[in-house]
């Protein structure tokens, strides 16, 4: 870290920083160091403007030529366009007056994926939901043009048990090349793995025991390097280890080539069969035995039947829901899906004994809300488990939102989406629902369906609550919830 020194007459990093007058002219009042990295220093700080505690990150000066700018510039131009539930956000950069950049961002809340797999290997329900999340996050940067290329788990904190990626400084663009989406592999790559040039923190460029066999290779990559350091983490998260780890480049890349990878059930027998086969495609050798999308992996893991009877833990689903339509407009749509549920019945043998609970659909206009979505879909689904007797399965497909009360047309949105959903977990009861903005308040909407028939089995809400204080109320919609579905289930309880 930067001398603190507290001498008498001295001026320490940190009183530097807080009476730097660009910082002041944002209404940014640094209050502390957070932590420091090879290359930065990270400042805790309060913006008056927007009332919110945010992290400065802040190039050293010792650092200010070189790879740490280049980095630095690209995590910044690559994490100002993004916007995603499970991508950490950029609010701001900038240069100080001393000619150090800086880049504003939240203050992560969370711990990286790294402290919690150190402590032991991760429960299987905990590891499948912050790898759909990861894989979803990838989803949206590979759309977006982009390759993540250091997926690893020091660069995915978790938050109130979801995930957020995090570290856009190795991120290459993807190009039409061919038939698909290539990204050319920077001179710059290729020689940090042969080791002829390092990062600002003395190691080679992306971490060789998350990397594909292409990309050690320095061959130009595609998103399925991705999904192979994905698999990885994965890999690691179920079995606390990696199959290799602590090889040079070289040696590393012929193992991955001769040796195969062990089976995942060989560590623990709670591993579904469906699992172990998902995390050896992921991380297989070349890139055609692979997933071609981070989606098919979405897809895939929602898919994995993990989540037993009286599972306390729950994989959150994002965006998908209900536009917050009326509650008979709401009854008239569902209705007019029951063609696509018996087509769907005939190409799918649906359990009445599970439920799929998706998490609100946040159609407030206004992302900062995504939150209460998230935490809508687990206190559902933790009522059901602790009310009922059947199987719990949360999935994620994201549902674009309607941000309008206005009846679904037919083959809408909601009736494709939710028979998808349906397609995908096998489940006899789906639960969705909505929220929207009334004044100062929100107003939240949730039913249960018959997937066998399309029947609507019963309606939540609509509920009022305060924006800051949603916890009561979305126990209240639970509550509702849990009575719907225990009377179709269990009528003489």
């Amino acid at each position: 870290m930067e001398s603190q020194d507290s001498s008498p007459g001295s001026v320490t990093a940190l009183e530097v920083i807080a009476a730097d007058p660009v910082l002041r002219a944002r209404g940014l009042v640094v209050e502390d160091v957070l932590g420091e990295g090879g290359s930065s220093t990270v400042y805790r700080a309060r913006d008056s403007r927007h009332e919110r505690d945010v992290a400065v990150k802040v190039v050293r000066q010792d650092q200010s030529v070189g790879s740490a700018v280049e980095r630095f510039k690209r995590e910044v131009r690559v994490a100002a366009s993004l916007r995603h539930a499970h991508i950490l956000p950029l609010y701001d950069s900038g240069v100080l007056s001393d000619g150090s950049l800086f880049a504003v961002m939240p203050v992560a809340r969370g711990r990286p994926l790294r402290a919690i797999i150190d402590e032991g290997r991760l429960a299987v329900t905990d590891a499948v939901r912050i790898a759909r999340e990861v894989a979803e996050a990838l989803e949206y940067l590979h759309e977006s043009g982009y390759l993540h290329r250091d997926i690893k788990p020091e660069n995915i904190l978790v938050e109130s048990g979801h995930a957020v990626l995090t570290d856009f400084g190795l991120t290459t663009p993807l190009g039409e090349i061919g038939d698909g989406r290539t990204s050319r592999t920077p001179e710059w790559w290729t020689q940090a793995i042969d080791g002829t040039r390092l990062t600002d923190a003395g190691k080679a460029v992306g971490t060789i025991a998350y990397m594909s066999p292409e990309a050690l290779s320095g061959d130009d990559v595609d998103e399925r390097a991705d999904i192979y350091s994905l698999g990885c983490v994965l890999y690691e998260m179920l079995s606390g280890h990696l199959p290799l780890s602590g090889l040079p480049p070289h040696e590393h890349l012929t193992r991955q080539r001769r040796d195969p990878q062990p089976s995942l059930r060989t560590y623990r027998a709670d591993i579904p069969e469906e699992l172990d086969a998902l995390v050896a495609r992921s991380t297989a050798r070349t890139p055609d035995e692979r997933f071609r999308r981070a989606k098919d992996v979405v897809e895939a893991l929602i898919a994995v039947p993990v989540v037993p009877a009286g599972s306390r833990f729950w994989l959150g689903a994002r965006g998908l829901g209900l536009a917050p339509i009326g509650l008979v407009a709401l009854v008239l749509a569902l209705g007019g899906a029951v063609l696509l549920w018996h087509e769907l019945r005939k190409g799918s043998e649906l359990d009445p004994e599970r439920v799929v609970v998706a998490d609100l659909a946040n159609d407030t206009g206004d992302p900062s809300f995504d939150r209460i979505g998230v935490l809508a879909g687990d206190i559902i689904a933790g009522a059901l488990v602790d009310s009922t007797r059947l199987r719990i399965v949360n999935a994620i497909i994201p549902v674009p939102s309607r941000q309008q009360r206005v009846l679904p047309v037919a083959d809408s949105i909601l009736s494709r989406r939710t028979r998808d959903l349906v397609m995908s977990t096998r489940a006899g009861i789906v639960v969705t629902g909505a929220f929207f903005r009334t004044g100062a308040e929100l107003e939240i909407v949730a039913e249960a369906i018959d997937s066998r028939s399309g029947r609507v089995l019963g309606l939540a809400g609509p509920i009022r609550t305060m924006v800051d204080r949603p916890d009561s109320s979305l126990r209240v919609l639970a509550s509702q919830i849990v009575t719907v579905v225990r009377r179709r289930h269990f009528p003489t309880d």
